[in-house]
């Protein structure tokens, strides 16, 4: 049975783009001899990479050592922030304090928060985002 490479893997060493490809696979290839589908994925067999380097005129190795270093994935941390401030936007953001610094807070529907409220938020790249489901509006009314 031959080696299979996944497309990307293909693309990335051809210096192809992947619709690009995918376009010369429709053109030049066999299914099932020289690619298949693989869990929702498109794999090439060796047999599949050297015609489409042969039509581009060039080598690939197929084998080739990695070395894969595993590295922990960062956990996230969640502070708690109090709204200070509501925009009229309702998609837009809410204005909160951490440990007294102000920040922006990005939430689905601000109407549903209070002044004062305190939740829960973590920073992913540069903006705190809430955690959590969407939470109920507290009105003061049962029921």
């Amino acid at each position: 049975m031959s080696d299979w490479v996944s497309e990307l893997v293909v693309a990335e060493r051809v210096g192809m783009s992947r619709p690009m490809l995918r376009g010369r696979r429709r053109e030049m290839l066999e299914e099932g001899v020289d690619w298949k589908r693989e869990r929702g994925s498109v794999v090439y067999a060796e047999s599949g990479v050297m015609k489409l380097l042969g039509a581009l005129g060039g080598e690939l190795p197929l084998v080739e050592t990695v070395e894969v270093v595993s590295q922990p994935v960062p956990v996230p941390v969640v502070r708690m922030v109090r709204v200070m401030r509501i925009w009229l936007n309702k998609r837009r953001h809410l204005a909160g304090e951490i440990d007294g610094e102000r920040v922006m807070v990005r939430v689905r529907n601000s109407g549903k928060f209070r002044v004062g409220q305190e939740l829960p938020c973590e920073l992913r790249g540069a903006v705190w985002w809430y955690v959590g489901r969407g939470a109920r509006k507290h009105t003061g009314r049962k029921g």
